[in-house]
């Protein structure tokens, strides 16, 4: 009676064992199929533990093992017994160069439109002698960096030469109420790429070419504004900057750079202060007449240029603040109270 309780109890474990082994199995399946690579490549500790808990099933372990084929299992068994397994693999070929000197390729390459053999040059000119014109190709196909032919410069890196002796210019519109209702005014304005400074030139319902030349005129009356040496003017093809505009501007030795028609990324400094513009500051306000409109964007343009942080400049102001580290903490009402100054007395 013993005996046959015990067979029962055995029976009905295995069972449940190997309906637990099929569950587990098919489960792995799934998560196979779920791994974006063909095959897991086991680290050395997960190899031991698979090698300490398959080889007591024996040839059993052929039916559940999924990790490896069981050829591979095999083959893990036959190594462990070899004298020599601890040893690494010598891999062939050259040592790998140092990552800090693998960054100086990458960095030249993606500065200049050099080739390799340019690049080993350079690397030469630094004391780097154990460079070769293929190490060097191999590190940038590594990295993803086409030849020097096919290497294409961003417009963003022909701007950054340019830099400090940028100036933009542009309209944006702005819907304002009139005594005739709604109307739309046209409010020119430039900015000075190298110091992000901005200058409103005029408001008005009708800019007409002799109105915006008129504007201008005073708004360059500031040499502070333009500072630096030959600068160039970036402008889109408004009808109302015109052949006397141009020439304003080539009089005081500026180049001007026409934008292709609706390219509005080649003005992106622009284009981004009247966005930034427009969630400062006119969105928050009904605005009655081309007074109140400029009223708003001088007081708004004297904050952005004075005492705003900007993340481009470090979290700081376009124009020097004294800091003072003692004093009571006093604030300033911007916009009616739209933005605050705080500052100490």
């Amino acid at each position: 009676m013993k005996l046959n309780i015990i067979s029962f109890l055995s029976a009905v474990l295995g069972n449940h064992m190997a309906c637990q082994i099929q569950f587990l199995q098919y489960e792995n399946q799934i998560l196979r199929r779920r791994i974006t690579k063909k095959y897991v490549i086991p680290t050395q500790e997960e190899r031991f533990e698979l090698l300490k808990l398959g080889k007591p099933l024996g040839r059993n372990l052929k039916d559940i093992i999924t990790i490896v084929k069981y050829d591979s299992f095999q083959r893990w068994v036959r190594e462990e017994n070899y004298p020599g397994k601890n040893v690494p693999h010598k891999k062939r070929g050259c040592k790998k160069k140092r990552p800090d000197l693998r960054k100086i390729v990458v960095r030249m390459a993606r500065r200049n439109k050099w080739g390799f053999t340019r690049i080993l040059g350079e690397l030469y000119k630094l004391g780097i002698y154990d460079f070769c014109a293929t190490t060097v190709s191999n590190i940038l196909k590594e990295n993803g960096i086409p030849t020097a032919p096919m290497r294409k410069e961003s417009w963003v890196n022909s701007l950054v030469r340019h830099y400090d002796t940028l100036i933009a210019c542009d309209f944006f519109k702005q819907w304002v109420w009139t005594l005739q209702g709604p109307r739309l005014a046209f409010a020119l304005f430039y900015i000075n790429i190298k110091t992000r400074k901005v200058k409103l030139a005029g408001v008005s319902k009708y800019p007409k070419p002799q109105w915006v030349l008129e504007q201008t005129e005073k708004v360059f009356q500031d040499e502070q504004f333009s500072e630096g040496g030959r600068q160039i003017l970036i402008r889109d093809l408004d009808s109302k900057f015109t052949k006397k505009f141009d020439k304003f501007f080539r009089s005081k030795g500026y180049d001007i750079f026409h934008t292709p028609p609706r390219s509005p990324n080649l003005n992106a400094f622009a284009e981004s202060w009247i966005g930034r513009m427009r969630n400062d500051c006119t969105n928050h306000f009904m605005i009655f007449g081309l007074n109140h409109l400029k009223h708003l964007l001088s007081e708004y343009i004297e904050y952005y240029n004075t005492k705003r942080p900007h993340m481009g400049k470090g979290l700081r102001t376009l124009s020097p603040v004294e800091q003072r580290l003692h004093g009571k903490i006093k604030t300033k009402r911007i916009l009616g109270g739209l933005h605050h100054h705080y500052y100490r007395d």
